[in-house]
């Protein structure tokens, strides 16, 4: 038996329906299997701007939406390929692994959950070369394209 314990107000989403709860603490108690994501760690699709997103997403679909699962899945599948293929780092790369497997079983709570570090991880280092990106003003911008 699975125990959700919900704050004042969160909202979760189970089999794809959203449940909202009152201006009190709550325990909802799961007696079989079900598909539960919290507001927290929903990714809506305007938050999709980066490739390891786009993976989160997916698998969110997956979990939440079973009619479409095998386009979902496969483009997943194209996606990690060419993740995999671009990090470098060890412990970034098992987590994707780790994800694909978790998908391969159907077990997308875990699946979700190998990729925040990863999330996290594409945010920092995109971040990272933002700020050190030379900074131009609009004239030196048209300039550079003029020539």
């Amino acid at each position: 038996m699975l125990a959700v314990k919900l704050k004042p107000r969160e909202r979760i989403v189970v089999n794809g329906a959203i449940l909202c709860n009152g201006d009190f603490r709550n325990t909802l108690y799961f007696a079989n299997t079900a598909s539960i994501l919290r507001e927290k760690d929903v990714i809506r699709v305007e938050e999709v701007s980066s490739p390891v997103a786009r993976a989160y997403y997916l698998v969110q679909l997956m979990m939440l939406n079973a009619d479409d699962l095998e386009v979902y899945r496969c483009s997943y599948e194209k996606l990690m390929t060419k993740l995999l293929q671009t990090f470098a780092n060890h412990k970034i790369r098992q987590k994707l692994a780790e994800s694909t497997q978790r998908v391969l079983h159907g077990d997308y709570h875990k699946a979700l959950a190998a990729l925040r570090p990863v999330r996290d991880y594409e945010k920092a280092r995109l971040s990272q070369t933002a700020s050190h990106a030379p900074v131009t003003t609009g004239s030196e911008r048209l300039k550079s394209a003029a020539s």
